[in-house]
């Protein structure tokens, strides 16, 4: 019993500081009202073992209030928006190589603008695509803005190696100036 209640306190402590630090929002998968059910529900199981925790592995050990510091720690971290902000820079600070070799290899290659080639709007600097058909090869791709790529001297290998780095990277969109680069993640971005 002593082992279960603690394991429960922590579990849930931690699966709320994730949700609540990371922005983890369920509503795309369960709609917006169960999300914020879901979210209230972890926090009262959290809040309801991590109390249940003190008397049942002793009130004097500080081990048994850490579950509760950690859920206070959430909660004070998400008043004052810091939490909010350490999601943004850990995801940044995650994909850091990735968004460097993209503003790279396109600064290099002359791509000013360039889509994953994944959805109906496929773009490259001034050229456009549109339709259902996915543009993933060498192939494709030149069939689609061959023309384009030979009248602005572009290399397409570059191209290519540009769209896939976008696709790993779950990025639908890119848009480079002289000052910043934009980086659009469904719809979201992340510059």
């Amino acid at each position: 019993m002593k082992n279960f209640v603690r394991s429960c306190a922590y579990l849930f402590s931690i699966i709320l500081a994730f949700i609540i630090t990371f922005k983890i929002q369920f509503s795309i998968l369960v709609g917006p009202l169960i999300d914020a059910l879901l979210i209230a529900l972890i926090f009262i199981l959290a809040l309801g073992f991590g109390i249940a925790n003190i008397p049942v592995n002793s009130h004097k050990r500080f081990s048994s209030y850490k579950p509760l510091l950690i859920l206070v720690a959430t909660l004070g971290l998400s008043f004052t928006g810091y939490a909010s902000h350490l999601g943004y820079y850990t995801h940044f600070y995650w994909n850091k190589r990735t968004y460097v070799k993209i503003e790279k290899l396109s600064k290099t290659a002359g791509i000013n603008k360039l889509s994953n080639m994944q959805r109906h709007s496929k773009s490259l600097n001034k050229g456009f695509d549109s339709g259902p058909q996915k543009h993933s090869t060498k192939a494709e791709i030149e069939d689609a803005f061959g023309d384009y790529i030979s009248e602005q001297n572009l290399d397409i290998d570059a191209i290519v190696d540009l769209r896939d780095l976008l696709e790993d990277s779950s990025i639908c969109h890119m848009k480079r100036t002289e000052d910043y680069i934009v980086l659009t993640i469904d719809g979201l971005l992340d510059t």
